[in-house]
This record gives C-alpha cells, sequence and structure tokens, in this order.
C-alpha cells in the first residue's frame, strides 16, 4: 500500500516468485530419490528377508516400512503444496495483467469520449432553465 491508499501490484515480481517456487518444488522429488536410494543401504538392519526370517525382523520390519515411507509421504505433499502456490501465483499474475490491461483500455476510451465532446460555446448539454431532462443542442 502506498500512503494514498492505494494498492500497485507489480505483476512482473508476482510472476518471477512463482518461477522461483516451481523451481524449488522440484527438489523434493529429487530428495525423495535419494533418500531411496540410501536407505537401501538400511533394509536389513534387522535381519535378511527370506524365509529364515526370524522373530525380531518379523516384528520390527512393518515399522521400518512406516518409518521410510513417512519422509516419503512428506517430500510428496510439501513439493504439491509449493506447486500448487507457484500456480496459484502466476495465475494471480496473469489476472493482475489483464485486469490492468482491461482497466488502461477503458479509461482510453473514456478519454477519447472526452476528447471527442466540443463544448467550447458553453453548452453543457443539459437543457437550460434548470431542465435536466438532457437537451444538449438539437
Amino acid at each position: 500500500m502506498s500512503a494514498g491508499g492505494t494498492y500497485n501490484g507489480n505483476p512482473h515480481e508476482v510472476q518471477q516468485v512463482s518461477d522461483s517456487l516451481h523451481s524449488v518444488a522440484d527438489a523434493p522429488a529429487k530428495m525423495i530419490d535419494q533418500f531411496r536410494m540410501e536407505s537401501t543401504y538400511y533394509d536389513e538392519w534387522n535381519g535378511q528377508e527370506d524365509a529364515s526370517a526370524d522373530d525380531f525382523k518379523k516384528q520390527t520390519e512393518p515399522d521400518w516400512k512406516n518409518a521410510k515411507d513417512a519422509p516419503v509421504r512428506f517430500l510428496q505433499e510439501l513439493g504439491g503444496a509449493v506447486s500448487g502456490l507457484a500456480s496459484a501465483l502466476a495465475k494471480q499474475a496473469d489476472s493482475m495483467i489483464g485486469t490492468k490491461g482491461f482497466a488502461d483500455d477503458l479509461i482510453h476510451d473514456a478519454m477519447s469520449d472526452t476528447e471527442s465532446l466540443d463544448l467550447s460555446d458553453g453548452d453543457s448539454g443539459y437543457g437550460s432553465d434548470g431542465d435536466t431532462a438532457g437537451g444538449g443542442r438539437h
């Protein structure tokens, strides 16, 4: 807000933020790939997966799978949220540009209409003697 109370949005800055967020939105997917690759080193910490799996393996495996899935779910949600925010900002920037263009066109048309009126003889376009029904030059 400026001191006069009017808002002057900058759609180009909004678009730049959107573009930056789009590049950040790709990071969680890369992190997921890296996490999955590195977590496989620990998959057999509680025993090997085979027919002779002991009770410890059977007891701890569900918790281990949940522990591996939780960060992946979080990163997927994070990527989706950042991507959604970036898309919303891009739409907002487009809306700002469209609204400004529409308003500028209306102002231009109104100014053109005003300039085309010839009121040099003092006729305001209203009738005389207090008649405000329209009148003007006939």
